[in-house]
């Protein structure tokens, strides 16, 4: 009986948990950091429509608040500006046309785009086939008539052709012009008082690559740079 109530009171008693160092602290900490950047890099795969639904439903709940709060009467908060400092995917195209314009070494040089809309038509064939018969009449006389069974063999072919539409989504490519600066010799002038001549240069600016952003509805989802 006293160790049942020992063994109860040991157990009700809270365990306290050791402090730890503040190596300790921090490993665990840098162990957590690490784990959470391994979840966020983790690839997940969504068709563009899927994502064009997802945005859509993201714009209609912020709406949703945005109502809330002015039937409340609270003040929108100002919307976090994101610079991006690369062409991602995901980003809008928007975000694309902002980010080249900041930049004085890039420019868009095409833009091309397709409806996304593809047609295809295939043709079905139906074959029937089938056996009827037929009777004849032959006449050798007026008072003796014969009759001839004969067998009749036909088949008909059918072609119905059917068009299918599928839909894949507004495709665009965005073409960029990477320029990098260079010195270019342009002439030569005389230093004076025999000290020989200089070569005159400016500074030029020239692509030295090409960037091809791949979109789908306005979303990148393809960067390809050489």
């Amino acid at each position: 009986m006293k160790a049942a109530i020992v063994l109860a009171i040991l157990t009700a008693i809270p365990v306290v948990a050791e402090p730890l160092s503040p190596d300790e602290a921090k490993a665990k900490l840098t162990e957590r950091d690490l784990q959470r950047k391994v979840d966020r890099d983790q690839t997940v795969v969504m068709t563009a429509g899927d994502l064009a639904d997802l945005r859509l439903r993201i714009k209609q709940l912020e709406g949703e608040v945005s109502s809330l709060r002015e039937q409340l009467g609270q003040k929108e908060p100002p919307k976090k500006t994101v610079v991006h400092n690369m062409i991602e995917i995901g980003m809008t195209k928007s975000e694309v046309l902002a980010f080249v314009n900041r930049s004085s070494s890039l420019k868009i040089i095409g833009i091309s785009a397709d409806s996304g809309v593809r047609k295809s038509a295939d043709q079905v064939i139906v074959k029937r086939e089938g056996t009827a018969n037929r009777d004849t009449t032959v006449k050798k006389n007026e008072d003796d008539p014969s009759r001839t069974r004969t067998k009749t063999d036909s088949s008909s072919n059918s072609k119905t052709e059917v068009e299918r539409v599928h839909n894949v989504g507004l495709h665009e490519t965005i073409q960029i012009a990477k320029y990098g600066s260079y010195q270019q010799a342009t002439g030569t002038h005389s230093r004076g008082l025999g000290l020989g001549s200089e070569t005159d240069y400016e500074t030029v600016k020239k692509i030295d690559g090409r960037i091809t952003v791949n979109l789908v509805d306005g979303l990148v989802t393809g960067v390809n740079a050489n």
